[in-house]
């Protein structure tokens, strides 16, 4: 099915991305409920904890960088330095995001994990 105008190409993409949302929101489902059948309650415990540690740390090192990086590339698509700016902004806040995060694991981490 080849779509010519951009408004089919919008819906395209906008149909894709829902399917995709859906597929992603049914694995997680799937998933919870076999680890929750599998670990015991604090075991299970403990690994939300851990995700949720993880997940907010990756959404602080992001810092908005992909969806200002999108827009700049967008009005300007032949400039390839605002390409590699952002890639180097994005490793870099994830690697000092990184380090901070196993830095503040170590203090609050209890001896029991």
């Amino acid at each position: 099915m080849k779509l010519k105008t951009a408004a089919g190409n919008i819906a395209w993409s906008t149909i894709v991305q829902y399917a995709g949302k859906m597929i992603q929101l049914a694995l997680a489902v799937i998933i919870t409920k076999l680890l929750t059948n599998f670990l015991p309650a604090a075991v299970y415990g403990k690994y939300a904890w851990v995700i949720e540690y993880c997940l907010f740390f990756s959404v602080a090192a992001n810092l908005g960088i992909f969806a200002n990086s999108i827009r700049l590339i967008s009005d300007s698509p032949d400039d390839g330095k605002l390409f590699f700016n952002a890639l180097l902004i994005r490793v870099s806040t994830a690697a000092l995001f990184f380090i901070a995060a196993v830095i503040i694991s170590v203090f609050i981490s209890d001896s029991k994990f």
